[in-house]
């Protein structure tokens, strides 16, 4: 994920998924930083990535801060 239109694919397959509020994809991390609600999850925002090509996972941590009661949750993965 290194090139803007990948980074704008990403947003765009994000932001799909219901109940997303705001994506920011950060390219040279190769993390996207979700802001979400109800019924959205990770499971749908992984789904979302996987159908448009991307690999994704949550970190351990990326679980605690993605199950906040804030609705923020974080992604990141390379093109397969």
């Amino acid at each position: 994920m290194r090139a803007v239109s990948c980074r704008d694919h990403v947003a765009a397959a994000i932001g799909t998924v219901e109940g997303v509020r705001s994506v920011h994809v950060d390219l040279w991390r190769a993390q996207a930083t979700i802001v979400h609600e109800s019924p959205c999850g990770p499971a749908q925002l992984i789904r979302a990535l996987l159908r448009a090509g991307y690999g994704a996972s949550l970190t351990p941590s990326d679980l605690s801060y993605g199950q906040a009661p804030d609705g923020n949750a974080a992604a990141g993965g390379e093109p397969d």
